[in-house]
């Protein structure tokens, strides 16, 4: 496996020749979780680049390829979750709106929570890596009026 060298080539701003590299240990061993994390960053400078370059059709194909490696691929502590919810902005509106109140909710919970209100109701129709960002902003919310309300209130309006 040479996820070594696919990241080294990364980190050199090599982005086509890790591209390659990683696709080819993909094809080798495409149920190895470590093998699908590569590629998925590699995939993920592609997309960025794609993305300087305006070739959205490039950068949303990407993403979506992306996306399915996710579920199966190494993603313990999340970060490829995040990378991928924020290269989501570009294309898609609701992921844009979640990830923005996401932020908000730190600073101004109240109107975070309104941005995101429609689309608790609407949680199968919100990406799956979107759930969390969604959660952080009810939980921040929910955190804000805790005290001000009783949680019979808190309740009735989630």
């Amino acid at each position: 496996m040479s996820a070594f060298e696919v990241n080294r080539l990364r980190k050199q701003g090599l982005t086509d020749e890790a591209m390659k590299l990683a696709l080819a240990d993909y094809e080798a061993c495409r149920n190895d979780p470590f093998t699908q994390s590569t590629l998925f960053w590699a995939m993920s400078d592609m997309c960025v680049k794609s993305l300087k370059n305006s070739d959205m059709q490039s950068a949303k194909s990407l993403c979506d390829y992306m996306a399915a490696l996710l579920p199966t691929m190494n993603d313990e502590q999340g970060f490829g979750r995040r990378k991928l919810a924020k290269l989501m902005t570009h294309f898609d509106a609701t992921a844009r709106t979640i990830v923005e109140a996401n932020e908000l909710s730190k600073t101004d919970p109240a109107m975070a929570y309104n941005a995101v209100k429609q689309f608790i109701t609407q949680s199968e129709q919100v990406a799956p890596m979107l759930h969390e960002y969604l959660g952080w902003v009810i939980y921040r919310y929910v955190k804000s009026i805790e005290k001000e309300e009783n949680t019979y209130n808190v309740r009735c309006q989630l």
